[in-house]
């Protein structure tokens, strides 16, 4: 308690000075008690957790100007023992302690941009924090409204949405993890519709459903800045994704949309298929880990062989099976723009993967394609590997957890043989033993263009092992293989 009410003290102290004294002086009071706070962990932590109306825990990051030699010199040592770092290639002064709210505020306030002269101008550029309440949200909206020099802020909360209407200067807002329902999306949505700032948006883990989603989509059909938007993990369904698809057929800035780790189903799929077909700027689309099966995958397929700007595409554990790999193969055969493609987890087998290894005989914009987590086999595998030996553009390929045994890998070893353009392969948690080992080897040391094998977790014994290890070659994991 003593101590609560010595900080306290100097808080006061701090804001009174705040009312007689030069800008540079408070600023640098402001600094030496934040200083304070950092060198006194112990201290911190308390106030920390005994009152945390008190002190909050913030990131800020300054910009300032050293030309001449500053007369301060209790200021000029504080800034130059704590954390330097550069944005935008400026030397930033990064602080991190409990800061007390009037401090915080007091950087942010539309005023400290005007402290000092040429040789001494402190610009508060990022603030990043979490947990604190309405009241501090509140006041740190007040003086938002206001400020020109923050463009990054990084503290959960909706409630800056009133904020984020009148300032001119933010770019980035991450209130991620902080569960603003449906309500705070909806505040944040209107003031995306008078925003002309912001660029990045990131709304992950907040389940603001398809409520909060509808709404969002309604500010993205007026709002010409946002270019990217993270709305991943939020229990948004068929209806929300039917409602984002309508903002996407008029929208033409948003180059990426996550939308992982929701519940869309094949109707939902559909709709932004639909959405898809017509829109020419989504470069990125994230469906990772949804529910969508044979017929919403199928949707999206046909909205690839007309969509010529989509270039990666996240389906990843999803339950499409074979019946909608026969869908995609057939959009990529004609498809002019993806490059990178993840059909992680979708209870893929070995019909799939024939028929996906066909599309990548004519396709030649693909160069990554994630396959982990199916079941191709070695039917599969080899398939793949014929494929391989004509397309010229894939350096990537991910085949781990496929229960591709020792002929899966004597094929996939031919391919390398000849092949010159694949740099990486991962093959952990497969069924390769010596045999296939060894067939590796052969194909490796005349292989010239690949990099990095991944082999963890297979079958590979003493003799295998001592074969791979003559190979100049990054060969990951063998030292964790078993047989």
């Amino acid at each position: 308690m003593m101590m609560m009410m010595m900080m306290m003290m100097m808080m006061m102290m701090m804001m009174m000075m705040m009312k007689c004294e030069p800008a540079v002086q408070l600023f640098t009071e402001a600094v030496i008690f934040i200083s304070s706070l950092q060198s006194n962990e112990h201290m911190s932590m308390h106030i920390f957790h005994q009152n945390m109306s008190f002190l909050i825990r913030f990131e800020l990051l300054f910009q300032i100007n050293f030309h001449q030699f500053i007369h301060d010199k209790e200021a000029v040592q504080v800034f130059k023992t704590c954390k330097t770092t550069y944005y935008r290639n400026y030397p930033c002064y990064k602080f991190t302690a409990p800061y007390s709210v009037e401090v915080l505020l007091m950087f942010v306030d539309y005023k400290i941009p005007k402290l000092g002269s040429n040789t001494f101008n402190p610009k508060l550029t990022h603030i990043k924090g979490r947990c604190f309440g309405p009241l501090v949200a509140s006041s740190l909206a007040d003086v938002l409204k206001l400020n020109k020099t923050i463009t990054t802020i990084d503290l959960g909360t909706a409630s800056l949405g009133e904020a984020l209407e009148a300032n001119d200067s933010v770019i980035t807002i991450n209130v991620s993890l902080n569960r603003i329902g449906a309500s705070g999306g909806a505040s944040l949505a209107k003031a995306l519709e008078m925003n002309k700032t912001l660029t990045i948006i990131d709304l992950s883990y907040n389940q603001i459903g398809d409520l909060g989603a509808s709404s969002l989509s309604q500010a993205l059909e007026v709002n010409k800045t946002i270019t990217i938007i993270k709305l991943n993990q939020n229990e948004i369904g068929d209806l929300g994704a039917s409602s984002l698809a309508e903002a996407l057929e008029v929208n033409g800035v948003l180059t990426s949309l996550n939308l992982s780790n929701n519940y869309i189903g094949d109707s939902g799929a559909s709709s932004l298929a639909k959405a898809l077909e017509m829109n020419k700027a989504v470069r990125t689309i994230d469906l990772y880990h949804n529910q969508m099966g044979a017929l919403g995958v199928s949707s999206l397929a046909k909205a690839l062989e007309v969509n010529n700007t989509i270039a990666t595409i996240y389906l990843g554990w999803n339950t499409m099976g074979d019946a909608g790999v026969a869908s995609l193969a057939k959009a990529l055969e004609v498809n002019q723009s993806v490059t990178k493609i993840d059909l992680y987890n979708n209870r893929m087998r070995a019909s799939g993967a024939c028929l996906l290894a066909k599309a990548l005989e004519v396709n030649k914009t693909i160069t990554t394609i994630d396959l982990s987590y199916n079941q191709i086999g070695d039917l599969g595998a080899s398939s793949l590997s014929q494929a391989l030996e004509v397309n010229k553009t894939i350096t990537t390929i991910d085949l781990s957890y496929n229960q591709i045994g020792d002929s899966g890998v004597a094929s996939l070893a031919t391919l390398l043989e000849t092949n010159q353009t694949i740099t990486r392969i991962n093959l952990k948690y497969n069924l390769i033993g010596d045999l296939g080992a060894t067939t590796l080897v052969k194909a490796l040391e005349v292989n010239k263009t690949l990099t990095a094998l991944d082999l963890e977790k297979n079958q590979i014994g003493d003799s295998g092992v001592t074969a791979l290890a003559k190979v100049y070659l990054i060969v990951k994991g063998l030292e964790a293989n078993n047989k």
